[in-house]
Formats: C-alpha cells, structure tokens, sequence
C-alpha cells in the first residue's frame, strides 16, 4: 500500500489533492493518505473513480469540436486541449424495492443484458428531475403493474453497470415498500418473468449485481437484527 505524507496549508489541499489525482495512475489505490496542515493530521481515502478501460477508451474525439486526442481531467471527466471542453462521467443514480407481501419477497427474472436471466430487485435509473422515490414508484409500476406505498430508505452501495460495451458507475438506493394489492401484477418492460420467494430462501448468487447482493444482507439484518 502506498502511504503519502501532503505537508500543506489548509487551503491548498484542495489543489494538491487534483494533482495527485494526475500523476497517479488511475489504477492505483491510496490508503490511509496523510494530510498534515496547522499542526493536525487528517486520515483520508483516494480512490480512482473508473477503471482505465471505461469509459475514456469509448472517447477519442471531441464531442463539441471534434479535436483529438483527448485527456483525463480530475479523475473522473475528459478535457479537449484545442477548446477546452470538459465531460465528467458522474455517477447515474438508481432506486431498487424491498417488496414483501404476505411474508415473499418480490424478484424480477431480467430480460435484457447486462445479466439477462439473474434475479432482479424491482426498480430502476432516477430520470432527469425526478425524485427517487418517484422515480422507484414509477419503474415498479412499469416493471410489475402495482403500485408500492410508503417507501422507507434502508441503504445504499455503489455499483457497475455496463451496457452495450461502456461501464457506467451507478448509486444504487435501496428502500423497503409496502404494497396493498397485486391482483395486478405482471412482468413487463425489461422484466421477463417473476417470482415471490420466503427471504430466508433467495441465494444471493443469482442476483444480478454486487449492490444488490450488498443490499439483500443488510435487508436481512434489518428482519432479523441477529444476522450479521
């Protein structure tokens, strides 16, 4: 592990921190960085926001004036040196549900890539201007024609997400949600069938995803506080 000792003015750290993020590889890993400054220590993590394949390599040209090559910029974004444009690849935002009715979690079977076939909590991508818990009402209605009432947050855990060839790195919230009737429920959209399965009884790995394997343990710990 690499250990790294930053003697700076406080209000240089910001600057200082930019500068390591370019002459460190992106796929090197900090841990337990120092920051020394006033007389005090501050413990802190750096940690590359993509792997070197994604998504850089899906971007040779500028998208506004058409220049290459292309640099990364602040870890996380692409910079053009002729106009200086710059892209970052935020984070996308997602909400998945904690369905239970009459003691059986809901799981969607997925019917299109990435992991077409894996098991599935219902939910989906927070569109522009929506709310999350709007945006999770609304997939699941998509998803399953019902309808999900008073959603509570339980947690969330960063995930990969890649579709058609580019690695998008994702926020994963997860809410536990009541649901009153399901005399209507169907799969649609990209959900190719469903099932309702005791929790105890879901293996984990037949989930489609490591936030959602994440999640599933501690929705667990939140029904039962003895599990670890």
């Amino acid at each position: 592990m690499l250990h790294i000792l930053i003697v700076y003015p406080a209000h240089r750290i910001d600057q200082t921190l930019r500068l390591l993020k370019q002459i460190i590889p992106a796929s090197a890993r900090l841990g337990n960085a120092v920051n020394q400054f006033h007389g005090k220590k501050h413990f802190m993590t750096i940690q590359s926001s993509f792997p070197s394949d994604a998504p850089f390599a899906d971007f040779s040209h500028c998208p506004r004036c058409g220049a290459a090559p292309l640099s990364k910029h602040d870890g996380r974004a692409i910079r053009c040196a002729d106009c200086d444009f710059v892209l970052y690849f935020n984070c996308a935002t997602a909400t998945a549900a904690f369905i239970i009715y009459q003691g059986k979690l809901l799981l969607g079977v997925r019917g299109k890539n990435p992991q077409k076939g894996m098991l599935d909590f219902p939910g989906g991508f927070v569109e522009f201007d929506e709310t999350a818990e709007d945006a999770l009402a609304r997939e699941v209605h998509e998803e399953f024609n019902i309808n999900i009432s008073s959603p509570v947050y339980l947690v969330s855990f960063p995930n990969d997400y890649r579709y058609a060839g580019v690695l998008y790195k994702t926020t994963d919230l997860y809410f536990i949600c009541n649901v009153d009737d399901i005399s209507s429920i169907k799969a649609m959209d990209d959900v190719a069938d469903f099932l309702w399965v005791a929790p105890e009884a879901v293996d984990p790995g037949q989930l489609a995803f490591a936030s959602g394997r994440n999640a599933f343990r501690r929705f667990l710990a939140y029904l039962n506080p003895s599990v670890p």
